[in-house]
């Protein structure tokens, strides 16, 4: 994960901690410690100041990118698996974050909060949900799920706490509930699928973009980062860059990768993926390595969480 402006990255996962690098000088510049379990979601506020991370620790914690303080620990909620998502709307004034309510299965408790977490500015139960967005006025979120290799969308008023609009994709889909990123026109490409969905929160409708039978290991489907007018689309190891507002793909060169992208910088000069177990950064013109960061800690066993939060509960 990038910095809005490019200029730091970020990891973090098995090991609790998350840290930040200089892509400059490609050095360490802190390590932000605190959650006590796997962190599952990162998420930089639009200006650059803050990071927010959600963890099976079942806390939100909130960052300051410049001095690495934490200035704010959200939780730790009644959750069964922890927070499980995170979104940030695009004003910045408002983070959101869900977690599993009540150890019940099936459902997802979503609260909202504005940008410093200071004041809570909304709650809803919603049906068990994988990823969220926010509107950018926040007046709304859509959500996405996957149950019984079915997907669906659903659009959630924050205020009435009804749904607006649901829509369920035909045929049967494997891997995780879709990510959602928002296009400049405000629809949202849904990725993570073997086809590729645009979402009008307007219409209430969902259309096919691309379609691909396309399987590498154990990757499925389509991943998406959206950089202003245009964004790169990564399906396995071969990426593409699109008009983001014309939905085609362009002619601007991508290099071959022998590694899965993850993130872009803003300027599209430089990637980060993962190789083995390292996080690399690579040229986007020449598609060799820039620097290789860190190595990976792999997110524990489901049963290990378990045991952890059990532990975590009794002090």
């Amino acid at each position: 994960l990038f910095s809005p402006d490019g200029t730091l990255a970020v990891s973090g996962g098995g090991d609790e901690r998350i840290k930040l690098w200089d892509v400059r000088t490609k050095k360490e510049l802190r390590t932000l410690s605190g959650h006590q379990g796997p962190v599952y979601g990162k998420r930089f506020s639009p200006d650059g100041a803050r990071l927010y991370s959600t963890s099976f620790d079942r806390t939100v914690r909130i960052w300051n990118v410049a001095n690495g303080t934490l200035e704010r620990t959200l939780g730790p909620f009644q959750a069964y698996f922890g927070t499980n998502a995170l979104a940030v709307a695009k004003d910045g004034t408002i983070a959101a974050a869900t977690a599993v309510a009540g150890g019940k299965l099936r459902e997802s408790l979503v609260r909202l909060w504005s940008a410093d977490g200071a004041t809570k500015v909304g709650e809803l139960t919603v049906p068990e949900l994988g990823n969220i967005v926010l509107a950018d006025d926040h007046r709304w979120l859509l959500a996405s799920r996957i149950e019984n290799r079915k997907v669906s969308f659903t659009a959630w008023d924050v205020a009435s706490k009804r749904p607006l609009f649901e829509l369920r994709l035909e045929g049967d889909h494997q891997g995780n509930a879709p990510d959602l990123q928002r296009l400049p026109n405000g629809t949202y490409l849904a990725t993570g699928l073997r086809s590729l969905y645009v979402i009008d929160p307007v219409a209430g409708t969902a259309r096919v973009l691309e379609r691909s039978t396309e399987v590498v290991d154990d990757q499925l489907g389509y991943a998406a980062v959206v950089h202003g007018d245009r964004f790169l689309l990564t399906l396995g190891k071969r990426s593409r860059w699109w008009d983001a507002h014309k939905l085609v793909p362009l002619d601007t060169a991508v290099p071959a990768t022998t590694d899965r992208l993850h993130d872009v910088s803003k300027n599209g000069k430089l990637g980060i993926t993962t190789r083995g177990p390292t996080l690399v950064l690579v040229d986007m013109v020449t598609g060799t390595d820039v620097a290789t960061l860190a190595p990976l800690v792999e997110l524990p066993h489901p049963v290990a969480n378990l045991m952890r939060l059990a532990a975590i509960a009794t002090n």
